[in-house]
């Protein structure tokens, strides 16, 4: 027999294996691999576990035409994916996983709290990616489908968790009775205001930042004086843009509370106006018109927004 028949008979058997074993593989359940991919974004708003969990894991499953159709199939690997989170601590911020290897079909996602990595240790339901939210793209109960095709080969998707709680700096709930998280700041405070159009009534003299210290805001004292008065470098009435700074340095450790107002002198009996008081649970502002939030252990630098 001539070498080249040698060669070809193994060649042509091997592919024939490759070929009935791609059959198998289908047949026999176990997924077929393609070039999709489905990147997960979720954002945990204070999400807090079950105490037995030890993990958040996200499952897909595929199938149609319904979800109740995939769901009887199983998830496509049930391993999953494992975001890195500390599921002893309240959980806060954007965490993503990444599916990867999928062939076209329509895919549903549900994230899920676990005692390990596979779908049959799930203890509770964190939430399915339900597009018909708008706003946070969640579910308690149903998903809806994401379709991986020749055209849509890479889907990213965003979600958010149900807010279980306010969480302090500390990441604990700050309605929370039992929260051990005592907010103790020392050393220098430093804020910044940043004035957007704003204009004083036209009697105010200054622009002033007072602080109090104390275990409440209903019990706190004012720091009386240089130790606890700081003036904005700005002229009144405005309009005043743009950022401006006060300090207040060598603090001893303890709770504070930081306010600003327009005045006509230094002392806070001057004051004429609330500008705001700093509320670190006040989104993107920090600004209260009705009281501030106390400052949390490592929160020096304060920024707050003032006027439109």
């Amino acid at each position: 027999m001539k070498p080249t028949a040698v060669f070809l008979i193994p060649f042509i058997a091997g592919l024939l294996f490759i070929a009935c074993l791609h059959q198998d593989m289908k047949e026999g359940g176990i997924r077929e691999l393609g070039s999709g991919e489905i990147e997960l974004h979720l954002t945990f708003q204070g999400y807090s576990t079950q105490p037995e969990a030890t993990m958040i894991m996200a499952y897909l499953w595929e199938g149609t035409p319904t979800w109740e159709d995939a769901y009887a199939a199983g998830p496509i690997d049930p391993q999953g994916k494992m975001f890195m989170v500390n599921t002893t601590e309240t959980i806060v911020g954007e965490y993503s996983v990444t599916f990867s290897d999928l062939a076209d079909g329509t895919y549903w996602c549900g994230i899920f709290e676990t005692t390990g990595m596979n779908y049959d240790t799930v203890i509770d339901t964190v939430g399915y990616y339900n597009s018909t939210d708008t706003t946070i793209f969640y579910s308690a109960t149903e998903p809806t489908a994401l379709i991986i095709d020749a055209g849509n080969e890479h889907v990213s998707i965003e979600m958010m968790t149900l807010v279980s709680c306010v969480t302090d700096l500390c990441g604990n709930c700050d309605d929370d009775p039992a929260n051990d998280c005592v907010p103790l700041v020392f050393g220098d405070v430093n804020l910044t205001v940043e004035f957007d159009g704003y204009t004083t009534l036209d009697e105010a003299a200054m622009i002033m930042g007072y602080i109090w210290v104390g275990a409440s805001w209903d019990t706190a004292a004012l720091i009386e004086g240089a130790n606890g008065w700081a003036m904005f470098l700005l002229s009144p009435p405005g309009p005043f843009n743009g950022s401006s700074s006060v300090s207040w340095s060598g603090l001893i450790s303890g709770t504070y509370y930081v306010g600003v107002f327009e005045t006509t002198g230094m002392a806070y009996e001057t004051a004429i106006k609330l500008v705001g008081y700093y509320n670190s649970f006040v989104d993107d502002e920090h600004n209260s018109q009705e009281e501030p939030s106390a400052l949390q252990t490592g929160e020096n630098d304060l920024e707050m927004h003032a006027g439109h």
